[in-house]
């Protein structure tokens, strides 16, 4: 396959390059424009991320957000974009365990607030079970639409307990939904599935200064039951007393967690990117490198990308790439729409590499590679005549679906048709 070289690049983004340029876009040296290069970047609501130091940052109004996750490999924090959807949170007090909504389950204990949160503040809680004859613990309703499966998460940071637990519990049924089982060593927590409880743990985020966010699913929710948040410093042993910090409890009526919403973000507004694309169709290449974060949440309609406008079957010409089980192209040209899927589902928080390349006659070739492993390429998609023009002149990130996708790199390449080693040789030369 050829070579990419620089002046076939038209445009860069993601955490990855403003990690190293200062900017989340930057122009390549194919780009034939003399104008100053900008993107839009929408979102009409505050929107919380991580940073370099594994400290939690709210972004403004609009604002893109640098955010940082650790690569369990190698232990460093790595940059990326975070591009997230509509987001309505359920939890009614997510950082206030002593507000009147937050009621004692069994036992005795105390709350003790003002403690030193995940985001420099002082809104966490230091909850204490006193009682050496109950098992202390504190739960709050959440009232869900629909049934099914839940996102949830929580901040935790040990105290002089050993063990904390976190329950999503369905009172009617008398079954927990989603349950953790946290176990302190040294203040580095070792996460499992409370015995009988269903959903699962999907990840465990180290926050600094002791902090850690569990993200997981609860299954089989009932919207119709009560279904409480419960929170539980120590074990389940009724002569147990010690105390454990907490956090953030937040829930959602979707199958995936998303960044933390406080009290002052009940609903986090869709975020979409809109970049200027004046170029007529031809031969391209797109590669995207990003953390596989819940695309799943909108099968059918989660677009990660598109060029032109996402009117299906409405005669426009377009380029997409959807996430329906798995990733796949869609390219239509006057209301025919060509598709390409490509093999592999990726798990929650896998590094996906996904590469899409079109040929001059409309052919088109995915390609796609889980955390660093051997790629799959899909069989080709049909080939077909491609248009005059795009039925608009921009390049879309996220903003339709419920995309969730912390993005490390974007490449938009024209002339030449790559292979996914040619475009990691380009990045690492680069």
């Amino acid at each position: 396959m050829p070579e990419i070289r620089p002046q076939h690049v038209l445009l860069q983004a993601g955490g990855e390059i403003a990690a190293r340029f200062g900017a989340f876009v930057i122009p390549g040296a194919g780009r034939q424009l003399i104008e100053e290069f900008k993107e839009a970047h929408t979102r009409a609501s505050i929107a919380t991320f991580q940073n370099r130091d594994g400290r939690g940052q709210v972004a403004a109004v609009d604002k893109p957000r640098p955010h940082w996750i650790r690569n369990a490999g190698s232990g460093l924090f790595e940059p990326y974009w975070w591009l997230e959807s509509l987001r309505a949170q359920l939890v009614p007090d997510p950082e206030n365990f002593g507000a009147a909504g937050w009621t004692t389950v069994a036992g005795t204990g105390t709350r003790t607030g003002g403690q030193a949160d995940p985001f420099g503040g002082t809104s966490a809680y230091l909850i204490a079970d006193t009682d050496a004859a109950n098992v202390f613990q504190i739960q709050e309703i959440v009232a869900f639409t629909g049934d099914g499966t839940k996102g949830v998460a929580i901040f935790v940071k040990a105290g002089s307990s050993g063990e904390t637990n976190v329950r999503l519990r369905d009172t009617t049924a008398g079954a927990d939904r989603f349950g953790v089982k946290v176990t302190w060593t040294a203040g580095v927590p070792t996460t499992a599935v409370i015995g009988g409880a269903g959903g699962a743990i999907l990840a465990v985020e180290p926050w600094g200064n002791g902090w850690y966010r569990i993200l997981g699913n609860a299954t089989g929710v009932v919207a119709a039951n009560t279904n409480q948040f419960i929170l539980t410093p120590t074990n389940f042993t009724a002569s147990s007393v010690a105390d454990s910090y907490f956090f953030g409890a937040n829930a959602w009526n979707a199958l995936y967690p998303s960044s933390y919403q406080g009290p002052t973000l009940a609903t986090k507004q869709l975020e979409s990117v809109v970049l200027p694309f004046p170029y007529a169709p031809e031969a391209l290449f797109v590669y995207m490198k990003f953390r596989e974060r819940g695309n799943a949440d909108g099968v059918g309609v989660s677009r990660l990308w598109r060029i032109g406008s996402n009117a299906d079957g409405l005669g426009t010409p377009a380029l997409y790439v959807t996430y329906n089980t798995q990733y796949g192209t869609r390219l239509n040209v006057g209301g025919n729409i060509t598709s390409g899927v490509i093999a592999g589902t990726p798990a929650y928080d896998d590094i996906v590499e996904l590469l899409v390349t079109m040929a001059a006659n409309g052919l088109m070739q995915c390609t796609l590679a889980l955390n660093g492993g051997a790629p799959s390429v899909g069989t080709a998609a049909g080939a077909q005549t491609l248009p005059a023009a795009w039925s608009d002149a921009n390049f879309y990130l996220a903003g339709m679906g419920a995309v969730l996708t912390p993005l490390a790199r974007l490449i938009v390449g024209r002339s030449v048709q790559p292979s996914l080693a040619d475009v990691q040789s380009y990045i690492a030369a680069s």
